[in-house]
């Protein structure tokens, strides 16, 4: 089991640090083949972790999507409006984008090979903004063509800098996430989407049983209580206290207080009206 420490540990790891550097300027360019890896694989790693959303997300937050979303108090929202976990190497998806302000959901209406109900992730100040600084380091790639590549993902495979970039399917999003999580835990350790996604659902749910639920919601499960469809308004309003609330359980810097609101006033307003 993937516990919450080490998590903490790749976040506050020099590699992490040094991505952090780099995606915190404005206009980054891809002019150095290891930074650009390491930007996206940390970019990858901190979109699941703070979220605990399936791999299949990655592969289809687009550039168009991203640029077509509003901002909300805490990041952007846009959507993706099918996803198939089976798809490897394209999506001619039609993608529409929720208008808010400074919280971004990726909804995604297809999991796996069956319909689960919307997919909603938070990426909270200032994780929007590194993707949106990573973006201006994708479109620094010398062969990288912005009519050809607006529709496909934003996280690319790149062989060297002068390759055409191919969008990274969700194989590589896994290969991805292990190059940062083994630069910590040495290469005898192994990470997944899916092993990240079972410890945020174990710890959070340890920590806060009433969140059971809305944490099912926000992480397209289904808890035994939820309906086939979920309410989508009602995601989106809770995606970015879900994301904190994840963000916190499994940095290990739950406050009292601000648990105590969460659980009390945003959940409970949730719970009232699923």
């Amino acid at each position: 089991m993937i516990e919450p420490n080490m998590v903490q540990a790749v976040l506050e790891s020099p590699c992490s640090k040094a991505a952090e550097k780099v995606l915190s300027t404005k206009y980054p360019r891809a002019e150095h083949l290891d930074m650009f890896r390491l930007c996206r694989n940390y970019l990858i790693f901190r979109i699941i972790a703070c979220n605990g959303q399936r791999s299949g997300i990655i592969p289809n937050m687009t550039p168009s999507s991203f640029e077509r979303a509003r901002h909300k108090k805490g990041g952007v929202v846009l959507t993706v409006s099918r996803h198939f976990i089976l798809l490897l190497h394209f999506n001619k998806e039609k993608v529409f984008a929720f208008r808010f302000k400074f919280t971004i959901y990726f909804q995604i209406k297809k999991h796996k090979t069956d319909f689960v109900g919307p997919a909603v992730v938070a990426l909270p100040v200032p994780l929007h903004e590194y993707v949106q600084n990573f973006l201006h380091m994708v479109r620094s790639l010398p062969r990288y063509d912005p009519a050809q590549m607006s529709q496909t993902s934003m996280f690319l495979s790149v062989r060297d800098l002068e390759s055409v970039p191919v969008p990274l399917t969700q194989s590589g999003v896994n290969k991805a996430i292990n190059s940062l999580w083994q630069e910590v835990h040495g290469r005898g350790s192994r990470v997944s989407a899916t092993m990240l996604r079972k410890s945020i659902v174990t710890h959070v749910r340890r920590s806060n049983p009433l969140a059971r639920d809305v944490l099912a919601t926000h992480m397209s499960h289904r808890a035994s209580t939820a309906d086939r469809y979920y309410n989508l308004s009602n995601q989106q309003e809770m995606a970015l206290p879900v994301s904190s609330l994840i963000s916190e359980t499994m940095s290990q810097k739950v406050r009292r207080n601000s648990l105590h609101h969460f659980l009390n006033g945003d959940l409970l307003f949730f719970l009232s009206h699923v």
